[in-house]
């Protein structure tokens, strides 16, 4: 609204939303910042989404994500406006086992929407990855893990622009999930130090009390993550009986 007032040529705005919203709400951002780039006040406008895992799975990760809301909302800003979309990934281990599903998404929106921005590329990914809290961080990923990340790298590298053409993933888009891939690939994870233990641990302790409040369940969002799961109840089973042994 304070740009109405004012004159900003030139003016590149970057707004952040993570499109969970109600459909009128984002209707009627949108609405304002098209009047504003109408009048020439701003010449570049880019929406910030957050998004690094697909359905059910990044429902659960998201807590209060609709899924189906937020397409709807990506499809909104795209067919209404010359916007460029860029989604923020923030890798961890709950956003693994569906990102697949995430690249066939954002393919799907580079192609439809190919050839509707002038700055280049309309639809872009930009990852990063999540450093705390330990429990979920990439860094105590276990092998199972890196090697589904693998072939995630490998599909979204089939994608390529080189492979597809100008609605592929960019080099530079690739190279931000393989700089996440070697980062768990190459953290030293030493089963039996106190750190690892405490994280596997507290993998348990924190999904317990959050699926107990929020009425969810990981181990039937992420099958995926069954054994790794009791593999940690055990870990914690063990620290429980040390602490319990001390006692006497």
């Amino acid at each position: 609204d304070e740009l109405k007032t004012r004159k900003t040529p030139g003016l590149e705005v970057s707004v952040n939303s993570n499109l969970g919203m109600s459909h009128s709400i984002v209707e009627k951002q949108i609405e304002k910042l098209k009047e504003l780039e109408n009048k020439k006040e701003i010449s570049h406008i880019a929406i910030y989404t957050s998004l690094e895992s697909f359905g059910s799975q990044a429902e659960y990760a998201r807590f209060g994500l609709d899924m189906e809301l937020f397409k709807k909302n990506v499809r909104y800003v795209l067919e209404n406006t010359d916007f460029q979309l860029v989604f923020m990934a923030t890798h961890n281990i709950l956003s693994i086992y569906s990102y697949r599903q995430m690249i066939d998404y954002i393919m799907e929106l580079k192609k439809e929407y190919e050839g509707k921005h002038d700055g280049g590329q309309r639809v872009l990914i930009d990852s990063s990855y999540l450093s705390s809290p330990q429990y979920i961080s990439l860094k105590f990923a276990n092998k199972n893990m890196i090697e589904r990340m693998k072939e995630n790298l490998e599909y979204m590298e089939s994608k390529s622009i080189q492979k597809l053409g100008s609605h592929g993933f960019s080099d530079y888009e690739i190279k931000k999930y393989k700089r996440i891939y070697h980062y768990a690939k190459t953290s030293k994870v030493d089963e039996e130090s106190p750190e690892v233990i405490k994280v596997r641990s507290d993998f348990v302790t924190f999904f317990n009390e959050y699926d107990r409040r929020k009425g969810t369940s990981l181990l039937e969002t992420f099958p995926e993550l069954k054994s790794y799961y009791h593999y940690c109840r055990l870990v914690k089973l063990d620290i429980d009986y040390a602490l319990d042994g001390a006692e006497y």
